[in-house]
């Protein structure tokens, strides 16, 4: 379906091959960073290259078949973008209005830290699902796939652009949600 769910990327694919080991047992993937639930008060400056998860599943099924030479492939996407545009991008995909502000990592990393005590305090009353440390620490580096590493196109897959995929994805976050479409035309036949 067109509703990919999207890979904090760039991940690597690990492909290890035993001698006598089906590929499939052997196979691998991880990810290298994490920034799923990243909270907007992270610094603007953070660069990701986002990659749609029908690539990472195109990847494991190559390794899988066998068809991928082992080794380590970074994955990502033909898009790159700094954290703010790709905010941005996202709030005009959902048709909404917010304020994405700049903060310095020293903040962002006090606030982490105030939010991991909170949840060891109240003894997991409270979860952190807002900001951690290891958020702050990701957000610190840039996420992109290195020069001259074997990617998507070593493996014969050809990246998905986020603005083909984004408006399937998020539509549920738009401000009527699943009646979304609904609403518009209905509002267009009111203007006749």
């Amino acid at each position: 379906s067109a509703s990919a769910n999207w890979l904090t990327m760039p991940a690597e694919l690990a492909i290890e091959r035993a001698p006598g080991v089906s590929p499939t047992a052997s196979s691998k993937r991880r990810a290298c960073a994490s920034a799923d639930a990243v909270s907007s008060s992270a610094q603007a400056r953070w660069v990701m290259k986002p990659c749609s998860a029908h690539s990472g599943r195109a990847c494991t099924r190559a390794s899988a078949a066998g068809t991928a030479p082992g080794g380590v492939y970074e994955l990502g996407g033909p898009d790159v973008g700094s954290f703010r545009e790709l905010m941005q991008d996202m709030l005009k995909v959902i048709r909404r209005r917010r304020l994405v502000l700049n903060m310095p990592f020293w903040a962002a990393g006090l606030m982490a830290r105030g939010f991991d005590l909170l949840s060891t305090l109240t003894f997991g009353l409270f979860s952190n699902g807002t900001l951690t440390r290891d958020q702050v620490r990701s957000l610190g580096r840039d996420n992109v796939v290195s020069d001259g590493a074997r990617g998507l196109a070593d493996l014969g897959i050809r990246p998905t652009a986020m603005e083909a995929v984004l408006p399937d994805y998020l539509w549920r976050f738009r401000p009527a949600g699943q009646y979304d479409a609904i609403k518009e035309s209905a509002g267009r036949l009111g203007a006749k």
